[in-house]
């Protein structure tokens, strides 16, 4: 009888041990530049990010030749955490391209990656939000184009872009494919620009945010509870004449 109420009381702990919430990931994510990011794990919400040594990279041609792009330095970071299942973070900075001149161009391209888990493991990752913030492109004949969007080869995930001469495209929600994006996440974003009047032509973007969606998980015993009303319910059916 006494090693009974012994393994009950284990199995009844461990139970209630699988429904606590996960340790802390460490302190809250606060505002500073990107550049200050790499190499840190901090939380907005309810969601943990992880830069790591390689999370940031950045790229610009100008005329068809390669340039050394924006520096991670020169764009803030500012997290909000005031709905902790909504969390999400702004990049603002110098997010803006110019070419001046008949037919000449200039594209910008940075990227932000990270790893992201909830920091409870009574959650987990519903959906993501990528928006552009204030973007501008010039009108035609100019062109320019300004993007944002995940580069991690996730299907169900659209851009935001702004485009010269097309509808901007600025999805409110958007499925995360947890097979290729979870537990790795990034935001990269595009500018583009071409001078077609000789004048100059600017695109631009005031920022770019990103959030999450956090949904609850069944707990264990809801789990167990509904498994075993359904075997009950197809033991009574296979018996019934």
């Amino acid at each position: 009888m006494i090693r009974k109420l012994t393994m009950l009381r284990i199995l009844v702990l461990a139970c209630a041990a699988a429904l606590l919430p996960t340790l802390a990931w460490g302190d809250a994510c606060q505002q500073t530049s990107v550049s200050n990011l790499i190499g840190t794990t901090c939380t907005i919400g309810d969601v943990a990010y992880t830069f790591g040594s390689s999370a940031f990279s950045s790229a610009s041609v100008i005329n068809g030749v390669d340039g050394s792009g924006i520096d991670a330095s020169a764009l803030l970071f500012t997290p909000d955490a005031s709905s902790p299942l909504d969390p999400s973070f702004t990049i603002s900075g110098p997010l803006s391209v110019t070419a001046t001149g008949l037919g000449n161009s200039t594209q910008q391209l940075f990227t932000l990656l990270w790893a992201a888990a909830p920091t409870d493991n009574s959650l987990a990752f519903g959906s993501a939000t990528n928006s552009l913030i204030g973007a501008t492109v010039p009108g035609a004949p100019s062109f320019g184009f300004v993007n944002a969007g995940n580069n991690l080869g996730d299907p169900s995930f659209t851009n935001a872009i702004l485009v010269t001469g097309a509808p901007g495209i600025n999805p409110s929600a958007t499925s995360l494919d947890s097979a290729s994006t979870i537990p790795v996440d990034g935001l990269f974003a595009d500018l583009g620009v071409s001078d077609g009047t000789g004048s100059g032509a600017t695109a631009s973007a005031s920022g770019l945010s990103y959030q999450y969606d956090l949904v609850p998980v069944p707990e264990p015993s809801v789990v167990v509870f509904l498994g075993t009303g359904l075997l009950s319910f197809l033991i009574i059916k296979k018996r019934m004449p």
